[in-house]
């Protein structure tokens, strides 16, 4: 069982302020390394594409190809006719090749 010397740091002033070192440091490490990103989701710009090692995968996989010129050749139409701007365009464009990305695993 603790005894009460052990409970008493744990609810003391500088156990609470190393823990909020702690936490500020953390937070401090995740801004570091993904701050960019968050800034860019939260502005609404579209995340930047990650190249695989330099492979073209439309190539490898005729039905992420196809895929792609089915649902982009959709969103195109939309744009063109109007009816929806070039925000929109950019986040159903993106979130449409994340569709036949992950239908189409290669």
């Amino acid at each position: 069982m603790a005894t009460t010397a052990d409970n008493r740091f744990i609810h003391s002033k500088p156990a609470r302020l190393i823990a909020l070192l702690v936490a500020a440091l953390i937070a401090l490490l995740f801004f570091s390394l993904w701050g960019k990103t968050v800034e860019q989701l939260i502005a609404g710009q579209p995340a930047q594409e990650v190249i695989i090692a330099g492979q073209d995968l439309k190539k490898d996989n005729p039905a992420l190809t196809e895929c792609l010129a089915t649902r982009v050749g959709h969103v195109d139409t939309l744009k063109s006719e109007g009816t929806i701007n070039d925000k929109q365009y950019a986040s159903f464009k993106e979130r449409a090749e994340a569709l036949c990305n992950s239908q189409n695993p290669s």
